[in-house]
């Protein structure tokens, strides 16, 4: 029944879907509740409250954390085969990291997390997280198997084979009539900035492009979406200097509703009325921005005579 070396317990832990997170609350008693996670490297965790129904988002695991940072995540595999089982435990130090921080180094690190989990996750397209994240830093990796790690019976081959999500490409498509993909009505070729760009740069970006906004993104990773109207109202009517302020403290903050080229534009439609929106990044399911979907663009799809796709199509005036 041999133990894993550190390496061999990162690529379990990390195949996993679900892990355990405990934590202790100030007098010492436990608390243990199953997360999803993304790692953001070798010995980086996070995970975030998402929108799942609950009675508040200041959870007693946040509670804990803040009282004490030591926290445990468990992953493991059970199996009628006991020769397929193994379990794995990250031991570290937790932090919180807030969802409305104003400092340019916490918008980036929440940002990060987010994209991360989506792209682990498909299920959080359409409600990304909202609440905080916890980053965990892993100190300590412990694990255990049954057999030598690679063997057929050591259950790690069938945990890397891909998850299907409720949209995945390998389930059945249902046929809708007279609906088209985003892949056909998008702008392609992602327009981006990084978080750092000031917004006096980003500015001249979307005038020499005749955009009106900007994916906010670094090395694949979706921060946020800034606007012109971000620029005016969350920076020039503030008194912020552009020269000097960065597109990741006025852009529209993570999480970020995305789509991908297979969605339907239904579905689009579903999600900037549900939002109220009217753009969307257009993401490839491995997170990276490949474009983005508009209510014009949508518009003069689905009725190229109304009055909104005349707009959408006509020259700006300047």
């Amino acid at each position: 029944m041999p133990r894993m070396d550190p390496d061999e317990a990162r690529r379990r832990f990390r195949s996993a879907r679900v892990a355990r997170l405990a934590t202790v609350d100030a007098s010492g008693r436990p608390h243990l509740v199953p997360v999803v996670f993304a790692a953001l490297d070798d010995d980086r965790l996070v995970t975030a409250v998402d929108r799942k129904p609950k009675t508040t988002t200041r959870l007693k695991r946040l509670r804990d954390i803040e009282a004490d940072p030591s926290v445990s995540l468990l992953a493991d595999e059970y199996a009628e085969d006991w020769d397929r089982l193994w379990w794995v435990r990250a031991d570290g130090h937790a932090r919180i990291v807030p969802p409305d921080a104003e400092d340019e180094a916490t918008v980036v690190e929440y940002g990060t997390a987010l994209a991360r989990l989506l792209r682990k996750y498909p299920q959080y397209r359409d409600t990304p997280p909202h609440g905080p994240v916890i980053a965990v830093t892993v100190r300590r990796w412990t694990g255990w198997r049954a057999a030598p790690f690679g063997d057929a019976g050591s259950g790690y081959a069938a945990d890397s084979r891909s998850v299907r999500s409720p949209r995945s490409p390998a389930e059945p498509i249902r046929e809708v009539p007279m609906t088209r993909r985003v892949r056909d009505v998008m702008s392609p070729g992602a327009l981006a900035v990084e978080p750092m760009t000031t917004l006096e740069r980003a500015a001249h970006v979307m005038r020499e492009q005749n955009v009106g906004d900007v994916l906010v993104a670094y090395d694949c990773d979706l921060f946020g979406v800034l606007t012109d109207r971000d620029i005016v109202i969350r920076a020039v009517a503030e008194g912020r200097d552009p020269h000097t302020t960065t597109a990741g403290s006025v852009c529209t903050r993570p999480p970020v509703v995305t789509l991908t080229p297979d969605d339907t534009t239904d579905h689009a439609v579903e999600l900037m009325r549900r939002y109220a929106v009217r753009r969307l990044p257009v993401v490839e399911h491995g997170g990276c921005p490949v474009g983005m979907v508009s209510l014009g663009d949508l518009a003069v799809t689905e009725d190229p005579h109304s009055a909104l796709s005349d707009i959408s199509r006509a020259e700006p005036s300047h």
